[in-house]
């Protein structure tokens, strides 16, 4: 058994006839979220302590690429402006051009 308080009940109450879902489903889905946020915050914190002793992580320029094709992955070029960005080496750049063609698939980024 829960105990919550009124105020919280009336706005859960509120959220569910909005999104009209049952008060189960709508606690599912906000402890759903409660953790993947949790788990974010934890991954920044991280990434903070690895920057600030000097563990600079290594981003592959084609990363770099893929996520600055859109705007929704602002999150994402904010994590890797912390990184150190590296381009494949020439032998990688062979490789991964010729693997598209064996794969019969189109995405060159993918295959570095």
């Amino acid at each position: 058994m829960m105990t919550i308080e009124p105020d919280v009940h009336k706005n859960i109450l509120a959220a569910v006839a909005r999104d009209g879902v049952s008060v189960s489903a709508w606690i599912t889905v906000a402890a759903r979220k409660a953790l993947q946020w949790r788990a974010e915050l934890n991954e920044w914190a991280e990434h903070k302590v690895r920057l600030e002793f000097g563990i600079l992580p290594l981003g592959p320029a084609p990363v770099l690429a893929q996520v600055s094709r859109s705007t929704k992955q602002a999150q994402l070029r904010r994590f890797l402006a912390g990184c150190t960005v590296i381009p494949p080496g020439e032998r990688e750049a062979h490789e991964a051009g010729r693997l598209p063609g064996k794969t019969r698939t189109a995405d060159v980024v993918d295959a570095v």
